[in-house]
């Protein structure tokens, strides 16, 4: 089973639909990851080349919520290979991000209820993201643990 198929990339939820990121939503995308990290100053833009890269690589999966209100929400799997469990990879779930007038009517869950289900699809032995303290409740509302580990970071530029 190769991992384009449409019935892993499609997902109807009430009136919208969960479906993979194409290239025209690119501009929408944009949109809704600077709701939930706007750019700073002195930070580029980045650009379409870097998008095409990343939805051509069958390791990075990005998903939009598409509703007749345009895009409403996003979220990206990236499924990193691995040389210990058995040679199963981890995914990493990235830029969950609802549109600001679209919260807390359970959009976001719904995103990430898919990425987990995407993850276990791909084989992964577990799934981590980074959040912000104030978010972790709701990734526990999703099933998610806080599994109380230190990330470790350097930024290099």
């Amino acid at each position: 089973m190769s991992f384009g198929e449409l019935r892993l990339v499609s997902c109807k939820v009430n009136k919208m639909e969960i479906r993979k990121a194409k290239i025209e939503d690119f501009d929408e995308i944009l949109g809704l990851v600077h709701q939930l990290s706007p750019l700073k100053e002195g930070e580029g833009e980045v650009d379409l080349g870097v998008f095409k890269k990343i939805i051509h690589d069958e390791n990075h999966e990005i998903y939009v919520v598409d509703s007749d209100k345009g895009l409403i929400g996003t979220g990206m799997l990236l499924v990193q290979l691995n040389l210990s469990h058995g040679g199963r990879p981890s995914g990493h779930i990235e830029n969950v991000v609802v549109d600001e007038k679209q919260r807390g009517k359970g959009v976001g869950k719904k995103i990430v209820d898919f990425l987990l289900d995407r993850a276990k699809e791909r084989n992964c032995y577990k799934v981590i993201l980074n959040c912000k303290e104030k978010n972790i409740s709701f990734y526990e509302e999703c099933g998610m643990k806080n599994s109380e580990e230190t990330e470790m970071r350097l930024d290099v530029s």
